[in-house]
């Protein structure tokens, strides 16, 4: 089971960009994840998170995939 409403996907192209740069509204366009505009102009990715609805920034998701990665291979090595 996915949780289709919650999967952020393509979002490397947004780092360090501006929300109202051509090229990002058009991504912004194709994508089904919920996003706005932060207040010094950049993107907000919207995620939920224990039930409440978190604004993130492109590059917090990196982190946050990064993160989960690394547990993963650890915990595959770990079973080794």
């Amino acid at each position: 089971m996915t949780n289709f409403r919650n999967t952020v996907e393509s979002f490397k192209v947004l780092v360090g960009r501006q929300y109202k740069d051509a090229d990002v509204q058009e991504h912004l366009a194709n994508v089904f994840y919920r996003h706005q505009e932060l207040p010094d102009g950049t993107v907000g990715i919207v995620v939920s998170q224990d039930g409440e609805d978190t604004v993130l920034r492109p590059k917090q998701v990196m982190a946050s995939l990064l993160g989960h990665l690394r547990d993963c291979s650890q915990a595959h090595w770990r079973r080794r």
